[in-house]
């Protein structure tokens, strides 16, 4: 990733962070730069996934027109490849299925995760880890239901994963994968911690920049509120 393309990310991730705070609901394309239809804007679109859509899935509300056309837009400028890994067409089917009317796409979801598993579902700790930290932008209750099935088998291990990430002060890792512990723990599992106490530190030290913020308060918003929509 460019240092321009990272500076879109962390600049989208700050305004969606702020419009989370104050309880906004303005669409997504006044998140963006001005040239909100440029490839750097549309690139950090694709990297945020499924949570440029945050301050309307927060509320429980599907995407707007405006929304779905600036996802659809980013799609079509920037789609990902049978070639990519397997988290990066998870994430895009998920994106793709808000774009083009408003809903998840369970069919294809269903085997994007299924083969997904195939290659995690027996991995050491550290590699589910490290997939479920590039999947957290589609770690919401609608489009995570597949992988939260999956990861019941071994929410001990998705525990695990954030003590790891807190013991090395990686506040970024702890802050992806405590959303996705806390979905784990909303579906009925157990991941052995007190998440609250450990979004109540990811908070306190939010050292991460924009886009560990927004994860953090993410995360908090999956533990108390089941992740909303």
């Amino acid at each position: 990733m460019t240092t321009e393309i990272e500076n879109a990310v962390d600049r989208l991730a700050a305004a969606l962070h702020a419009r989370l705070a104050d309880r906004e609901r303005r669409p997504l394309s006044e998140s963006l730069s001005s040239e909100s239809h440029s490839d750097t804007a549309l690139a950090a679109v694709r990297v945020l996934g499924c949570d440029v859509l945050a301050p309307a899935l927060a509320r429980g509300e599907p995407p707007c027109a405006t929304e779905r056309a600036v996802l659809a837009e980013a799609l079509n400028r920037l789609p990902a490849t049978s070639a990519q890994p397997v988290e990066v067409r998870m994430i895009s089917i998920a994106v793709s299925g808000f774009a083009l009317n408003g809903d998840c796409a369970p069919a294809a979801a269903e085997q994007a995760c299924n083969e997904w598993w195939w290659q995690v579902g027996d991995s050491d700790w550290r590699e589910l880890a490290r997939s479920l930290m590039w999947l957290a932008p589609m770690a919401w209750p609608h489009t995570s239901g597949f992988a939260i099935r999956k990861l019941a088998q071994r929410e001990i291990d998705v525990g695990r994963a954030v003590t790891r990430a807190l013991m090395r002060r990686d506040y970024a890792a702890a802050a992806r994968l405590c959303r996705w512990a806390a979905l784990v723990e909303a579906g009925g599992a157990t991941v052995g911690l007190d998440l609250g106490k450990v979004l109540e530190r990811l908070e306190l030290v939010s050292g991460g920049g924009p886009q560990t913020a927004l994860h953090t308060v993410l995360g908090r918003l999956a533990l108390t509120a089941g992740g909303a929509r």
